[in-house]
């Protein structure tokens, strides 16, 4: 049994443009069957993918020290250390030899003291970026997500850690990097998270 080939409209309406060509009115024939390819190649056109939506990584508010003082206990412990070199200082000042040496080296010690309470590194890390504390009176630095280039943690020739932050810009800004074992991992799973390159040399 044979059966006849069934054709679309678009093809029979082609057959039909072909079979009334002639070389007198090609120009027509060729505009109607032009029409005929550009209406057909509209109705395939490929239907274009949306561009995934790039998700923007959310972080909770943190901070990242190795204090072993709470910033009070510092304060507090820092004006008791001024107070008594205040009161020591006086004693040294208007008493004998004996006594006067053992208060000055009281003020001494004590005078030690100062820094190591007075000075710290923390990190404050959020979804807006890194900001950097530095001492009692809150110093402060604070660096974009999207400025930093990349971050870099080093020890110096005395062993002493740092952390240089490299800004697209081309600057540089280094500080004491005091975070250890925990804390450490912690605050590198942040930068990671934030798509932040860190070289770590520690």
């Amino acid at each position: 049994m044979h059966y006849s080939p069934t054709y679309s409209g678009k093809e029979k309406t082609a057959h039909t443009l072909w079979s009334q060509f002639t070389r007198r009115d090609q120009e027509h024939f060729w505009q109607q069957y032009e029409k005929l390819i550009v209406k057909k190649t509209q109705l395939f056109a490929p239907v274009q993918a949306s561009s995934p939506k790039v998700e923007i990584a959310v972080i909770q508010p943190r901070s990242f020290h190795n204090r072993f003082l709470p910033y009070w206990a510092r304060l507090v412990f820092l004006t008791v250390n001024l107070g008594l070199m205040g009161m020591l200082s006086v004693n040294a000042y208007f008493s004998v030899a004996p006594k006067s040496a053992l208060n000055f080296l009281a003020v001494l010690a004590l005078f030690f003291t100062i820094r190591p309470l007075w000075c710290f590194t923390a990190f404050y890390t959020s979804n807006q970026g890194l900001l950097v504390l530095r001492d009692l009176i809150f110093r402060k630095k604070p660096f974009t997500w999207r400025e930093i280039h990349l971050i870099q943690l080093y020890r110096d020739q005395y062993k002493t850690a740092y952390i240089k932050i490299w800004l697209k810009s081309n600057e540089q800004k280094h500080f004491k990097y005091p975070l250890v074992r925990r804390n450490h991992y912690k605050f590198l799973r942040v930068l990671e998270h934030k798509n932040i390159f860190v070289e770590n040399k520690l």
